[in-house]
């Protein structure tokens, strides 16, 4: 969800894919859901400009704001690594 709690009017469900090469750096992703998919666009920009491996985006410091962004809880973007993660 783009906001937190997910109750709040106007909720949109995030979905957040990241791709990683096989030694596990970041290089790309898709966004998709509601008015927060910009400021997720930029955090995976600047993961890629700088070279960002899967291991550096789970100690990542993520601002949110309830109104803005999604759950620091559940950060879709960090959520997103530790599947790809899994998979790697």
């Amino acid at each position: 969800m783009d906001k937190h709690p997910g109750t709040l009017p106007g909720t949109c469900p995030l979905k957040v894919k990241l791709i990683f090469s096989e030694k596990g750096v970041l290089i790309g992703g898709q966004v998709f859901g509601g008015g927060s998919v910009g400021e997720l666009c930029n955090a995976i920009s600047v993961a890629i400009q700088n070279g960002m491996t899967v291991d550096r985006l789970f100690s990542m410091q993520i601002g949110t704001h309830p109104f803005f962004t999604a759950s620091p809880i559940a950060y879709p973007f960090v959520s997103a690594a530790i599947d790809a993660a899994k998979k790697l």
